[in-house]
């Protein structure tokens, strides 16, 4: 499958079946230390489903995709055949996971975010949110500030996904209105870039931050989102 699009998958993490059988041994030692069970099942079946998208996406099968990072400890796919891979993101939240793929040479960052987990949105944006971000929010009550609390949560997470700066970076990034500013991107990366959130099941916020260029030295665009897939 050629990746000529930004393409959002959203993945049932409670859907039946053994998730374990697809994972690398790396992958089912990371799933057997979740602090229970249920949370172990739901990241191997995250990253068995993100196994079967990109392996389809980048034309080859599942046991024969090999999967890197970057030297900052974003993932990525190792390049097989000479050829440039997609990039993806995966985030998971509560029983519910999103993949984003992009086309080679572009960025994306994805988020997922349960808006129903306790959360003292107040505390945590004094020590991560701009003041005027705190401000805003300490002008909300009840279910407008949590629902605020966690749009500018996800677009900064996506954002830092997407450039690779990993949670340190989410100080530098304020969001105004429907965009993410970094005060510090990555060397090339865009310092502003577009944010499309979206409902990524009943109770969960989502949202993504793409950056790619058609040809190098070309200006970054942002690529539409054109379809999101139950998987």
């Amino acid at each position: 499958m050629a990746v000529t699009a930004v393409r959002v998958w959203r993945v049932a993490l409670d859907q039946e079946g053994d998730p374990h059988r697809r994972l690398s041994a790396d992958e089912r030692a990371r799933a057997a230390r979740h602090a229970s069970p249920e949370q172990g099942r739901r990241f191997a079946m995250a990253r068995a489903v993100l196994r079967s998208v990109l392996a389809e996406a980048h034309g080859v099968t599942p046991d024969e995709l090999v999967l890197g990072t970057e030297a900052r400890g974003r993932p990525l796919i190792v390049p097989r055949d000479g050829r440039r891979p997609p990039d993806f993101n995966l985030s998971h939240a509560g029983s519910w996971a999103l993949i984003a793929v992009a086309p080679p040479g572009w960025r994306v960052g994805v988020d997922v975010e349960w808006t129903g987990r306790e959360v003292d949105c107040l505390a945590m944006a004094r020590s991560m949110f701009s003041p005027a971000e705190v401000a805003g929010l300490a002008g909300l009550a009840g279910a407008e500030r949590r629902a605020e609390f966690f749009r500018l949560w996800t677009a900064k997470e996506a954002y830092v996904k997407a450039d690779g700066a990993g949670v340190a970076g989410l100080r530098g990034v304020q969001v105004e209105v429907a965009t993410a500013r970094s005060s510090a991107p990555s060397a090339g990366f865009p310092a502003a870039l577009p944010v499309s959130w979206f409902e990524a099941a009943p109770g969960y916020c989502g949202a993504l931050v793409v950056a790619g260029s058609a040809a190098a030295g070309e200006q970054s665009v942002v690529a539409p989102v054109d379809r999101i897939l139950e998987s």
